[in-house]
């Protein structure tokens, strides 16, 4: 029996980290959502997660806009994901797919 073609429109995954300063016309980039790593640390609030630059925190890539940070977490961006750290508590960094980073240098 041919198994049928399943599309899961429920997985998790993000855009690129330069989709809208490389698609947004160009005086609009500036002020457009980029990703950046930065060192910090994670706060959780009843609605989202924010995160707090500070020189001894975790490194984390976070999401920029308009002044608000939204760290990547494993919750957000699980496919490729290992299923231990896909949840909101754990920051995650782009070059380390399946592995939340908790610590670490930037690189």
């Amino acid at each position: 029996m041919e198994l049928p073609k399943i599309i899961s429109v429920d997985d998790h995954v993000i855009e690129p980290p330069d989709l809208w300063q490389r698609w947004l016309p160009e005086r609009f980039r500036e002020a457009g959502p980029r990703v950046e790593r930065q060192q910090g640390e994670l706060r959780l609030s009843k609605r989202r997660q924010f995160f707090n630059e500070s020189d001894d925190g975790i490194w984390a890539d976070v999401w920029l806009y308009e002044g608000l940070g939204m760290p990547l977490v494993g919750g957000l961006a699980s496919a490729s994901t290992d299923k231990d750290q896909a949840d909101n508590i754990r920051c995650v960094r782009r070059d380390a797919p399946g592995n939340a980073s908790t610590s670490g240098s930037p690189n």
